[in-house]
């Protein structure tokens, strides 16, 4: 309205919406374009191309000539002007405020098939980087901003090996996992808090069973509850106890988002996604949480799982090559990250909760992705689905048929297989 033009439909009074005028303008644009208008025009000054001004309150002084109009003759330009301008300034908008969530085209990522019909789909975005950093394929907007979860342990550890954290390979894995509980993994949790001098109780993440359900009954038949040790996270949790003493920082302060080891291991992510940090929150352990975008994941993804070839010296090239030869303490049984990575040769994968996973390869080829629901059914189909295409799933060295098990999985009526999740990428 302020504008005087409009992506969707218009007010009564208003004139043709850009949509009505081109039915054909590109989805991906017009949701940038709309987050340019709700979070630009109304925040800091931002200068673009073709002297494109907005001043802090929204007010626009000046309009890029072919995008916007303000209002009477000069309403909404000419579509040719607009779609030649789109992607000079828009690659600049997005540089600065990636799509909200909310806002940002979605695509099939699985869909569920039950007898001959298909029961259910699970949209959402993913966006597969080739060997060179640039886009290879994607599904909705790759430039959606995300919670990305626990997807960024590995980059975590990252930031702790930069800090003085030192470990053998083994216990560097579980620094980077969110392991089922089993004993390997508690054994591993216990031995990095007593290399810190600590135990236990130095522990802040929060408390829960083992995640692997027979870890679960195991831990719960021997007269356990809720434990921190116990919680996916205790490894990361121990790395991170362990770096504050290396450091000479204090232990009781270290999930405070305003404590030296957040602020490091915030440096590190932007580093590695290529942007700057715009929103924190904590995340499911109590640790803070930092926000990116899909392909500021992947990006980060790609320079690690390249990192042994490219800087074989490098704390990245430790945290990748620690997950390679380890992958069951980063996950453990029954568990798709922990099968990947054992399937195929080089490649580091890591789940995250409410549906986020990445994975990459040694040649620097990496998937991202976000199930739009947050669900984790549809996350190792659609991730084999993203691999099919870089065909990495077949071949010499190669576990098929552990590969084929995540591809698809059975739906089972009365007891008896009647459909299959399956990716739809």
């Amino acid at each position: 309205r302020d504008l005087g033009c409009w992506l969707g439909q218009p007010p009564t009074t208003g004139g043709p919406s850009l949509r009505e005028q081109d039915a054909g303008l590109s989805q991906i644009c017009e949701n940038r374009l709309k987050v340019a208008v709700w979070n630009l025009l109304g925040s800091a000054e931002f200068v673009g191309g073709d002297g494109f001004v907005a001043g802090a309150g929204g007010n626009l002084d000046q309009c890029p000539k072919g995008v916007i109009g303000l209002g009477g003759d000069s309403h909404c330009p000419s579509v040719a002007k607009r779609l030649a301008n789109c992607a000079d300034i828009l690659s600049k908008v997005t540089s600065i405020h990636p799509v909200a969530f909310e806002l940002a085209k979605f695509g099939r990522l699985a869909e569920v098939v039950r007898g001959e019909q298909v029961e259910s789909i699970h949209d959402g975005f993913l966006v597969a980087l080739a060997a060179d950093g640039s886009i290879e394929f994607s599904i909705g907007e790759p430039h959606v901003q995300i919670w990305p979860r626990s997807t960024v342990k590995p980059l975590q550890a990252v930031a702790m090996l930069r800090n003085g954290l030192d470990l053998p390979e083994s216990l560097l894995a579980l620094a980077a996992a969110s392991h089922n509980g089993e004993p390997e993994h508690l054994g591993g949790a216990l031995e990095i808090l007593a290399i810190a001098g600590l135990d236990e109780s130095a522990l802040q993440n929060t408390p829960d069973l083992p995640w692997g359900s027979a870890a679960s009954q195991q831990w719960l038949a021997s007269g356990r509850g809720a434990e921190r040790i116990t919680q996916n996270c205790s490894g990361k949790h121990a790395a991170m106890l362990l770096t504050c003493v290396a450091a000479g920082w204090d232990t009781a302060s270290y999930l405070a988002p305003t404590h030296p080891l957040q602020f490091a291991i915030a440096e590190t992510l932007a580093e590695f996604t290529g942007e700057p940090i715009t929103a924190t929150t904590t995340d499911g352990c109590g640790a803070p949480l930092f926000a990116t975008t899909l392909v500021g994941l992947a990006r980060g993804f790609a320079r690690l799982a390249a990192a042994p070839q490219q800087a074989p010296d490098s704390p990245e090239a430790k945290v990748a090559r620690a997950m390679s030869a380890h992958p069951f303490l980063i996950a453990g049984t029954n568990r798709p990250t922990t099968t990947l990575m054992s399937a195929i040769d080089g490649l580091i994968a890591k789940d995250g909760a409410d549906g986020v996973y990445a994975a990459a390869l040694p040649d620097g080829r990496a998937i991202a992705l976000k199930v739009r629901d947050g669900g984790e059914r549809p996350l190792a189909a659609a991730l084999v689905g993203a691999l099919d295409r870089f065909g990495v799933t077949s071949g010499p060295g190669v576990d098929e048929t552990a590969i084929a098990g995540l591809r698809t999985r059975e739906i089972l009526g009365g007891g008896v297989p009647v459909g299959l999740i399956r990716p739809a990428i």
